[in-house]
Protein backbone atom coordinates (compact mmCIF):
# COMPACT_ATOMS: atom_id res chain seq x y z
CA UNK A 1 0.00 0.00 0.00
CA UNK A 2 1.47 3.30 -1.09
CA UNK A 3 1.23 6.29 1.27
CA UNK A 4 -0.24 9.49 -0.10
CA UNK A 5 1.70 12.72 -0.20
CA UNK A 6 0.54 15.26 2.40
CA UNK A 7 -2.21 17.59 1.26
CA UNK A 8 -2.67 21.24 2.16
CA UNK A 9 -5.36 21.63 4.87
CA UNK A 10 -7.12 24.33 2.81
CA UNK A 11 -7.53 21.85 -0.05
CA UNK A 12 -8.87 19.20 2.30
CA UNK A 13 -11.37 21.62 3.87
CA UNK A 14 -12.64 22.83 0.50
CA UNK A 15 -13.11 19.23 -0.65
CA UNK A 16 -14.85 18.32 2.61
CA UNK A 17 -17.19 21.32 2.39
CA UNK A 18 -17.99 20.49 -1.21
CA UNK A 19 -18.63 16.78 -0.64
CA UNK A 20 -20.96 17.40 2.28
CA UNK A 21 -22.64 20.43 0.67
CA UNK A 22 -21.60 22.55 3.64
CA UNK A 23 -20.45 25.33 1.35
CA UNK A 24 -24.04 26.28 0.52
CA UNK A 25 -24.96 26.20 4.20
CA UNK A 26 -21.96 28.37 4.97
CA UNK A 27 -22.98 30.86 2.30
CA UNK A 28 -26.51 30.88 3.73
CA UNK A 29 -25.03 31.58 7.17
CA UNK A 30 -23.23 34.60 5.77
CA UNK A 31 -26.67 36.01 4.92
CA UNK A 32 -27.61 35.87 8.57
CA UNK A 33 -24.32 37.42 9.61
CA UNK A 34 -24.85 40.39 7.28
CA UNK A 35 -28.38 41.18 8.47
CA UNK A 36 -27.45 44.22 10.60
CA UNK A 37 -25.11 45.60 7.97
CA UNK A 38 -27.85 45.46 5.33
CA UNK A 39 -30.90 46.53 7.34
CA UNK A 40 -29.22 49.02 9.67
CA UNK A 41 -28.93 49.22 13.43
CA UNK A 42 -32.48 50.38 14.14
CA UNK A 43 -34.17 47.49 12.32
CA UNK A 44 -31.57 45.00 13.60
CA UNK A 45 -32.44 45.96 17.19
CA UNK A 46 -36.05 44.98 16.55
CA UNK A 47 -35.49 41.82 14.48
CA UNK A 48 -33.34 38.71 14.18
CA UNK A 49 -32.87 36.46 11.18
CA UNK A 50 -33.53 32.91 12.36
CA UNK A 51 -32.64 30.71 9.40
CA UNK A 52 -32.56 30.50 5.61
CA UNK A 53 -34.11 27.47 3.97
CA UNK A 54 -35.08 26.90 0.33
CA UNK A 55 -34.49 30.56 -0.47
CA UNK A 56 -36.83 31.77 2.28
CA UNK A 57 -35.31 33.89 5.03
CA UNK A 58 -37.20 33.56 8.31
CA UNK A 59 -36.97 36.61 10.58
CA UNK A 60 -38.30 37.08 14.12
CA UNK A 61 -39.58 40.56 15.01
CA UNK A 62 -39.92 42.09 18.50
CA UNK A 63 -43.49 43.45 18.33
CA UNK A 64 -46.51 43.89 16.08
CA UNK A 65 -45.67 47.48 15.11
CA UNK A 66 -42.26 46.44 13.79
CA UNK A 67 -43.75 43.29 12.27
CA UNK A 68 -46.09 45.39 10.10
CA UNK A 69 -43.34 47.86 9.28
CA UNK A 70 -40.93 45.14 8.16
CA UNK A 71 -43.58 43.37 6.12
CA UNK A 72 -44.03 46.66 4.30
CA UNK A 73 -40.25 46.91 3.75
CA UNK A 74 -39.83 43.20 2.96
CA UNK A 75 -39.22 43.49 -0.78
CA UNK A 76 -36.75 46.33 -0.34
CA UNK A 77 -34.83 44.36 2.29
CA UNK A 78 -34.86 41.25 0.09
CA UNK A 79 -33.38 43.24 -2.82
CA UNK A 80 -30.69 44.74 -0.57
CA UNK A 81 -29.73 41.33 0.80
CA UNK A 82 -29.60 39.78 -2.68
CA UNK A 83 -27.45 42.66 -3.91
CA UNK A 84 -25.08 42.15 -0.95
CA UNK A 85 -24.97 38.41 -1.69
CA UNK A 86 -24.56 38.78 -5.45
CA UNK A 87 -21.08 37.25 -5.35
CA UNK A 88 -22.41 34.03 -3.78
CA UNK A 89 -24.87 31.51 -5.15
CA UNK A 90 -27.38 32.29 -2.38
CA UNK A 91 -30.54 34.07 -3.45
CA UNK A 92 -33.40 35.03 -1.18
CA UNK A 93 -36.75 34.56 -2.88
CA UNK A 94 -38.86 35.64 0.08
CA UNK A 95 -38.60 37.00 3.61
CA UNK A 96 -41.10 35.74 6.16
CA UNK A 97 -41.52 37.73 9.34
CA UNK A 98 -43.06 36.45 12.56
CA UNK A 99 -43.52 38.09 15.93
CA UNK A 100 -41.64 36.71 18.91
CA UNK A 101 -39.16 37.60 21.61
CA UNK A 102 -35.63 38.23 20.43
CA UNK A 103 -32.72 36.25 21.81
CA UNK A 104 -30.27 38.30 23.88
CA UNK A 105 -27.28 37.51 21.65
CA UNK A 106 -24.17 39.62 21.27
CA UNK A 107 -23.16 37.95 18.00
CA UNK A 108 -25.30 37.09 14.95
CA UNK A 109 -26.70 33.56 14.61
CA UNK A 110 -24.93 31.09 12.33
CA UNK A 111 -27.54 28.38 11.85
CA UNK A 112 -29.26 27.73 8.52
CA UNK A 113 -31.92 25.72 10.34
CA UNK A 114 -34.26 26.77 13.16
CA UNK A 115 -32.30 28.31 16.00
CA UNK A 116 -30.74 26.24 18.73
CA UNK A 117 -29.94 27.99 22.02
CA UNK A 118 -26.89 30.23 21.70
CA UNK A 119 -24.20 31.03 24.21
CA UNK A 120 -23.83 34.73 24.93
CA UNK A 121 -21.13 36.81 26.53
CA UNK A 122 -21.32 40.15 28.21
CA UNK A 123 -20.88 42.92 25.57
CA UNK A 124 -17.66 44.13 27.22
CA UNK A 125 -16.08 40.67 27.27
CA UNK A 126 -13.77 40.15 24.26
CA UNK A 127 -13.92 36.80 22.47
CA UNK A 128 -11.25 34.43 23.74
CA UNK A 129 -8.31 34.00 21.35
CA UNK A 130 -7.92 30.96 19.14
CA UNK A 131 -5.11 28.56 19.88
CA UNK A 132 -2.03 28.63 17.59
CA UNK A 133 -3.05 25.49 15.68
CA UNK A 134 -6.45 26.96 14.86
CA UNK A 135 -4.83 30.23 13.73
CA UNK A 136 -2.47 28.31 11.41
CA UNK A 137 -5.43 26.39 9.99
CA UNK A 138 -7.32 29.61 9.25
CA UNK A 139 -4.28 31.19 7.58
CA UNK A 140 -4.29 28.40 4.98
CA UNK A 141 -7.78 29.25 3.70
CA UNK A 142 -7.57 31.76 0.84
CA UNK A 143 -11.32 32.61 0.69
CA UNK A 144 -11.85 35.41 3.24
CA UNK A 145 -15.59 34.74 3.74
CA UNK A 146 -14.96 31.05 4.33
CA UNK A 147 -12.06 31.88 6.66
CA UNK A 148 -14.19 34.30 8.76
CA UNK A 149 -17.08 31.86 8.99
CA UNK A 150 -14.79 29.00 9.99
CA UNK A 151 -13.14 31.19 12.64
CA UNK A 152 -16.55 32.01 14.10
CA UNK A 153 -17.52 28.33 14.05
CA UNK A 154 -14.28 27.37 15.82
CA UNK A 155 -14.92 30.00 18.50
CA UNK A 156 -18.53 28.87 19.00
CA UNK A 157 -17.53 25.21 19.11
CA UNK A 158 -14.94 26.03 21.76
CA UNK A 159 -17.48 28.10 23.75
CA UNK A 160 -20.01 25.30 23.50
CA UNK A 161 -17.55 22.65 24.69
CA UNK A 162 -16.77 24.75 27.79
CA UNK A 163 -20.38 24.61 29.00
Amino acid sequence: MKKKDPEHIGTILKQLFSEHEWEEQLKASLTLLQWQEVVGTQIARQSQPEYLKDGILHVRVENSVWLNHLRFLGEELRHKLNKKLSSSSVEISEIRFRQGPLDPVTTPPVSTEPKAPTITRAPSEPPPPLDPEQKRLLETIPDSDLRKALEMLLRRQRDHSRT
